[in-house]
Parts: C-alpha cells; sequence; structure tokens
C-alpha cells in the first residue's frame, strides 16, 4: 500500500550527515516540526536513543517474544473454532 505524497510526506531524519539513501538536510528544524505534524512521537525516539544499545536491543526482545507469544496463542485458539454453515446464495 503506497501512502499519497501530500497526506504522508516522505521525513529523513539525518542529523545533517549524508547517507547512501538520503540526502543533507537543509532545514532541519521544519523537518522536526514536519515530523510532529505527521504524529511522531520524538520526545519517545529521544528517550529511546538515550539509552544503551544493549538496553534497546533487550526492549526489543523483549517485545518481540510478547508478540510471537500472542501470535502462538491465537493460532492455539482459532484452531479451536468450529466453522460456521452458511447458506448458499448469501
Amino acid at each position: 500500500m503506497t501512502s499519497s505524497p501530500a497526506r504522508f510526506p516522505e521525513i529523513r531524519l539525518c542529523a545533517g550527515g549524508w547517507s547512501r539513501n538520503s540526502r543533507r538536510m537543509e532545514n532541519p528544524a521544519q523537518a522536526l516540526e514536519d515530523a510532529r505534524r505527521a504524529g511522531i512521537d520524538l520526545d519517545l525516539l529521544d528517550s529511546n536513543l538515550a539509552l544503551p544499545v544493549k538496553e534497546r536491543w533487550r526492549q526489543h526482545d523483549a517485545a518481540l517474544g510478547f508478540i510471537l507469544k500472542l501470535e502462538e496463542a491465537k493460532k492455539k485458539h482459532d484452531a479451536g473454532l468450529q466453522p460456521i454453515a452458511r447458506e448458499a446464495g448469501r
């Protein structure tokens, strides 16, 4: 699914440096304001980036483990469901 450029502008935050897939930011303040308007929680990003990498990986692994448990529980639940007979023509 592709989003409309007018509705969801592409935002590249690269601290004034160069990377393979981005260009030098001409107006970092405008990029941050665009991100805020797009609903990006910059305070959350800052607080996560303040954590040591090892802690960010630990939190990621914990969240991933939780999601995998939820998926497994859903599979078990769905396996116990009975199909519903549908009338022809509905």
